[in-house]
């Protein structure tokens, strides 16, 4: 698995013993905030397997071997902050090259002033991937 974008390190309660997660994230601050149990014990708590280079700095994501993740999940959006890099025709691209076969892309895209689903739901067809929307907002009349 790999996680794109850390935050408090939530996810890190998502792996099970034997799976293999890689977490993604630009700021190290984040990497810092998130690893340190005065703040968020996430980390320590769920995933013991953590270490220090499983949140690599940088945009390293796209040097990640190709076809080798079962499930990529993009979760760096947030209300109020849109890295739209990561939404991108290109991204979507890179996303789709280091899936294994048969894998996922899951993109939390929430923001409190923009519809994005759409915009990803394009960039997943321009890709030939199929797509989903799930909005917990939503309620069938």
């Amino acid at each position: 698995m790999a996680v794109i974008g850390l935050g408090s390190g939530t996810l890190a309660c998502a792996s099970e013993p034997g799976e293999d997660w890689k977490f993604f994230e630009i700021d190290q601050t984040m990497v810092d905030t998130a690893r340190d149990p005065k703040y968020f014990t996430y980390i320590q708590a769920c995933e013991r397997s953590w270490s220090p280079s499983s949140a690599t700095r940088g945009l390293t994501f796209a040097r990640e071997p190709d076809g080798v993740y079962d499930l990529i999940i993009v979760d760096a959006y947030s209300w109020m902050r849109i890295p739209i890099h990561l939404a991108t025709e290109e991204a979507m691209e890179i996303y789709k090259a280091k899936l294994a076969p048969q894998g996922a892309v899951v993109m939390h895209v929430s923001n409190r002033h923009l519809e994005l689903s759409s915009v990803v739901v394009g960039i997943a067809d321009a890709n030939d991937m199929k797509s989903w929307v799930y909005n917990e907002d939503f309620r069938p009349r």
